[in-house]
This record gives structure tokens, C-alpha cells and sequence, in this order.
């Protein structure tokens, strides 16, 4: 967080949650440091009491004890506990103990001078107070033997009955309970120790993470981005980068699977990319250019891995899409996509190759890649060169979008050179590494340079406790699915081949259910036709009767027979293969059955099946047409000559 704002209730919470794993770990470590300490370095200590009654002068003999002789034992209670203290009563409890035990078993648990009993050890042991406020005071001493504790008990319980009557000359004590070894240790107390310790370890690392914080001048939310600098954040990637190196031995096969063209590329970061490629296309639509430079304030920043990314994102739309790697000092985007590097940018500019061999022509799709070619001693200069801004001029018209890998703005100029080539820049700024003091250095770079900076792209998002950011709570599987979604921009994901035989089978079966209806449909139409033709066929024998010339009879049958077929083909394209059928049937004199037509009463119940294409011309009722003998003349002027 910015030092120059402040914490809210919220902050902290994110903050704490987001190192919840060191709050853990430091919890575990304090509890069982204390564990250790108290159950094998703290000694065992035992405990043992006696009980002493105090009375005053007044309540000696005399049975009737009122409130204010109680009051008076009480305040007399607190004088005998000044003088049991007293070096004078603890010497004669010392002296007893030197009598009673041998020096090496009081050096475990005395200081010892001498082979004399340090008198301030003993004092330190013991503990006098009344019990509740009564006249009855409780004497304890707390010492690693359980015999001694019971023996200075005793002690110094015989020693006050001679000495607070002697010493104060007021008062009498009488001894209540005479002190015994208790052999069950009273402390270390070991699950206490340990809750202690381990609350101290969770503050501890609290108060840590919160003063890092505070101290920590990184950029850890895009908010603080669009608020400091007022410019939009195109963008935010998760870090996959460094997990996905420490699995690859290849350097270049870890350099392509950072690539969202990776199938096994988490979903999340692809949808994020698809998301920053739309950003730019707002951003440019109003721009005159459509190249785009893509820098960083530092290196290590992961700008040469971000506009690969967004190159891909927008080839995957269809767009025409052209990649220059400008940064000629530390080259990657030819390890990316595997390439060569002989020849690229810089040789271009210097001419020792055209533009087309210095071009890899789809990589991707319709991603063009230019590499930059070998390391020139000049890189700023070649980048500031007329030369390199007519390749640009003459690109430019055959892409849609020309994407440019330039150095970082605060350690090389290369990209301040940019300003009147391209539409603007977008900075890529690392996650908890790139300073505030940076991301200013850089935007006064490029503001000196005139270079329009139209954003920022936050990266190496950390995936779960980061302070602030970041966990995606959803992620998609597709491998579970056969075939997926397509989204509108040009892909989507292929389906298989057995989805495929699957989709013509339904199709087909769609097909011929539409077509079937649709037969059904014109069948009444299809009989009034046959009768019709039927009719006309009556009025030819009719005609032939009346001994017409044969000339005659043949224009009437061919009108009579070809008009309501080529009707019929006009008004119904869909039933060509039923009337080429019933055509050929009427022009075929040996298929012409002598049956009358059969008319059908109800023809909506008629089923579907028999309208079939492959079986309707069998099913319908035969048309009787007496065919001429001879095909008619082309021109009827000459018939009616012969």
C-alpha cells in the first residue's frame, strides 16, 4: 500500500487473509517453540501451604468478639506478613533448613553462598496473603523439591509463632494446617505455555506483515493505477510463468507454453488476454495508426510475454496481425514461436534482406512475426532511422494491427524514438515489484518523448494471498466436453469428428422430415393436377375420333401433356423427380395402362410414407394419354402443307 494512505478495517483484513499462510506458519512456530521450552527446558516445580489464624490482644479470652475486633486482626494480619519477611524470621528458617538437609540438595534449589542459603531465595519463593479478606493468612512456598516446599512452610510457621508475639507485642498466631509434600508439579503448565506462545507468534507476524506494508512502496491494485495516474488499466494476468518454468528443462519449450495458443493454458489467463485485445480495439479505434508499442519500466517484467499474448489474441479474431521484436538488446519473441533469428528487423533496416525474408509468415494463424535478427551494435539508432520508419509506413497498409516488443522506458531510450510511428504505448507493470517511483520515472520519460501512454496492464498477479488480490474462485473444464462454444470473434473450439456424424445424421433426418411434410402438403394439389390431365387426355380421344388430321392431334397432345408438367415444375421445384417420372410414363406408349384414375376421398389421411420422393411417381394414379404416332413437326406451317 502507498505510505501516503491510510488503513481501513477492510485494508487490514485483505491484508492479513492474504498472508494467512504466514500468520499460520508463525503460529505453529511460537506454539511449538513454547511447547519445547516448557515441557524440557522449564524445571518442574512443586507446591506446598500452611495456614496460620491471627488474633488480637482483644480477642484473647474473651468469647464475644464484635466487628471491630475483627478489623483489628485483619490490619494485624498485614503487620505479621511484613515480619515474617523480615531477614531476622527468614534467617531462622534458613538455618533450620542448612540443619535438615545436606548442601547439595539445597543448591537445586537455593542460591547458595558459602554453603549458606541466599536469604533472598527463599523470600522469593514463598507467598503470604490473607484467604478472602479473612483473619486466617496462607503461607506457600513454590520450589523445584516437593519436600522443601513443605519443610519452609513449617519452618516459618513455628518461627512465627515465637517471633510476631515477641517482634510486634500485639496479637497471638495459631497454626492451622501443617504443610505436607505435594509431589504433582504445579507448573511448568504446559498447554497454557503453549497458547501463550503461540498467540505471541501470531501477533508478531501481524505486526510484520502490516509494518512490510506499510513500508512497501510496490504496486499491488489497479485502483491505485487509475487513481494516481488517471489512466486506464487494460488488463490483469495471473502469474503462470514461473510454475510453468520450473517444469521445463527446454528453455524454449517453457518460452512456448507461456503462449495462450497452449491448449493446457489455464482459462482464466486466455479470457483475460481476450479481454485486454477488446480494450485495445476501443482504444485504437479512434487512432489514425494501428501499431501499438508494448514496454515496461524495468526488465523482468514480462512485456515480451504480454504483447506475444495479445498478438495471438487478436490473430484468433482473424485479424491480420504483424509482431516486430524491437527490443535488439535481449531478443525472446523468436524463442516464443521457435524461430529463426538470422534474419529479422535489424537486418531490414540495414538492408541486407527484404522485408518478405525478414517476415515468418503465419506463425499463427494470421500471425506475422518479425524477429529482431542479430544483435546490432546501434539499436536506438536503427529504431530512430528514416529507414525503419518507411518499413512501418510500408507494413502498415497490409496488416490490421502491427504489434511492437520495445526495451524498458527507464533503462534504454529505444522506445522514446517511437512517438510519430505509433498510436501509443501500453506499460506492463509486474505485480508487488514495480514501484510507484518507477511507473513516474517512466511516465515522465515518455512524456518527454511525447509518446502516448494509453495504459497499463497489471501482471504476475499472484493466484490465491497477495496481500490485496487474488483469487479466482472459478475455472472452467472443457476437457470434460466433446466440443465447446464458439464467442463471436472469429474461433472457437473445434468439435470431433464423431460430434460431426452425429450433427449430418440429425441434419438429414430434419431434411427428410421437412420434405415429407411438404409433399403431404401439395398432395391435393398434385391429384387435382392428375385429373385435370386426366380430362383433357378424354377430350383427345374425342377429338381423334372425329378424325382429326395428325398434325392436329399432335399439337393438342403436346400442349395438353407438356402445359400442366411444366407447371408443375415451375410452381413446385421440390417435386421435379415425381413429374419428370409421370412425363416419362405418358411418352412411353407400351406403360400406358388401360385402368381409369383412381381419386382418392379424404386426402389429408393419406400417410406420409407414400409421398416419399424415392416412391411417389410408383403411388400416383396413371395418366391415360394416347401418344401420337409420330413427333410433331417443329414448325406447324410446314404440317399443314404436307
Amino acid at each position: 500500500m502507498d505510505m501516503n494512505e491510510s488503513y481501513t478495517i477492510k485494508d487490514i483484513i485483505d491484508l492479513l487473509l492474504g498472508k494467512l499462510w504466514l500468520l499460520i506458519l508463525t503460529t505453529v512456530i511460537g506454539g511449538a517453540a513454547a511447547f519445547s521450552y516448557a515441557h524440557f527446558v522449564m524445571p518442574l516445580k512443586y507446591e506446598s501451604y500452611t495456614s496460620l489464624y491471627v488474633r488480637s490482644s482483644s480477642m484473647i479470652g474473651n468469647l464475644d468478639i464484635n466487628l471491630g475486633e475483627l478489623n483489628a486482626s485483619r490490619s494485624l494480619l498485614t503487620t505479621y506478613i511484613v515480619v515474617l519477611k523480615s531477614n531476622y524470621v527468614i534467617n531462622e528458617v534458613a538455618e533450620a533448613l542448612e540443619l535438615e538437609y545436606s548442601p547439595d540438595e539445597l543448591k537445586n534449589v537455593f542460591s547458595m553462598k558459602d554453603d549458606k542459603i541466599v536469604l533472598d531465595s527463599i523470600r522469593s519463593k514463598l507467598t503470604m496473603s490473607s484467604v478472602d479478606g479473612t483473619e486466617v493468612m496462607k503461607i506457600t512456598a513454590n520450589t523445584t523439591n516437593p519436600e522443601i516446599s513443605a519443610a519452609i512452610c513449617n519452618r516459618l510457621a513455628e518461627a512465627a509463632v515465637d517471633s510476631l508475639t515477641r517482634i510486634v507485642g500485639a496479637g497471638s498466631v495459631e497454626i492451622i494446617d501443617i504443610a505436607d509434600p505435594i509431589y504433582r508439579a504445579v507448573s511448568p503448565n504446559v498447554p497454557k505455555t503453549t497458547a501463550l506462545g503461540a498467540m505471541v507468534g501470531l501477533m508478531m507476524a501481524a505486526f510484520l506483515i502490516l509494518l512490510v506494508d506499510f513500508f512497501d512502496n510496490s504496486i499491488k491494485t489497479s485502483d491505485v493505477l487509475t487513481k494516481k495516474y488517471e489512466k486506464s488499466v487494460f488488463g490483469e494476468i495471473m502469474n503462470f510463468s514461473s510454475d510453468r518454468k520450473s517444469k521445463k528443462k527446454d528453455n524454449q519449450t517453457a518460452q512456448r507454453t507461456q503462449l495462450i495458443s497452449d491448449p493446457k493454458m489455464d482459462f482464466n489467463i486466455v479470457e483475460n488476454y481476450k479481454s485486454i485485445r477488446s480494450n485495445i480495439m476501443f482504444a485504437l479505434s479512434t487512432s489514425e495508426h494501428r501499431v501499438l508499442a508494448v514496454t515496461s519500466a524495468n526488465p523482468s517484467e514480462g512485456k515480451s510475454t504480454t504483447v506475444a499474448n495479445i498478438a495471438i489474441a487478436f490473430a484468433q479474431t482473424g485479424s491480420k496481425v504483424l509482431l516486430i521484436d524491437a527490443d535488439m538488446r535481449k531478443p525472446v519473441q523468436h524463442k516464443h514461436f521457435t524461430l529463426s533469428n538470422k534474419k529479422g528487423l535489424s537486418t531490414a533496416i540495414g538492408r541486407m534482406n527484404s522485408l518478405e525474408e525478414s517476415i515468418h509468415k503465419e506463425v499463427y494463424k494470421t500471425l506475422d512475426v518479425m524477429p529482431s535478427g542479430p544483435i546490432p551494435p546501434n539499436p536506438s539508432e536503427m529504431l530512430a532511422s528514416q529507414q525503419f520508419a518507411d518499413i512501418l509506413v510500408e507494413l502498415e497498409p497490409q496488416y490490421d494491427y502491427i504489434m511492437i516488443d520495445t526495451p524498458p522506458i527507464n533503462v534504454v531510450s529505444d522506445t522514446m524514438v517511437l512517438s510519430k510511428m505509433i498510436a501509443g504505448v501500453l506499460m506492463v507493470v509486474k505485480y508487488a515489484s514495480t514501484t510507484f517511483e518507477e511507473i513516474q520515472e517512466a511516465l515522465k520519460r515518455s512524456e518527454m518523448s511525447e509518446i502516448s501512454v494509453l495504459g497499463f496492464i497489471l501482471n504476475e498477479i499472484a493466484h490465491k494471498g497477495s496481500g490485496h488480490y487474488y483469487s479466482y474462485k472459478y475455472k472452467y473444464k472443457y476437457k470434460s466436453y466433446k466440443y465447446g462454444y464458439g464467442y463471436g470473434y472469429g474461433y472457437g473450439y473445434g468439435s470431433t469428428d464423431e460430434v460431426k456424424l452425429d450433427e449430418i445424421r440429425i441434419t438429414r433426418r430434419e431434411d427428410a422430415k421437412q420434405e415429407t411434410e411438404k409433399i403431404t402438403e401439395e398432395q391435393p394439389k398434385m391429384l387435382e393436377n392428375t385429373q385435370e390431365t386426366e380430362s383433357k387426355a378424354e377430350e383427345s380421344e374425342t377429338m381423334i375420333s372425329e378424325n382429326q388430321t395428325e398434325s392436329e392431334i399432335s399439337e393438342i397432345i403436346t400442349e395438353e401433356v407438356e402445359t400442366p408438367v411444366t407447371e408443375e415444375v415451375q410452381a413446385e421445384p421440390e417435386n421435379v423427380e415425381i413429374m419428370t417420372e409421370e412425363v416419362q410414363t405418358e411418352e412411353s406408349p407400351e406403360e400406358i395402362p388401360p385402368a381409369d384414375p383412381v381419386i382418392l376421398e379424404k386426402p389429408a389421411e393419406v400417410s406420409p410414407e407414400v409421398f416419399l420422393p424415392s416412391e411417389a411417381s410408383e403411388d400416383l394414379p396413371p395418366v391415360a394419354v394416347i401418344p401420337p404416332e409420330d413427333p410433331p413437326a417443329e414448325n406447324p406451317n410446314e404440317s399443314e402443307e404436307s
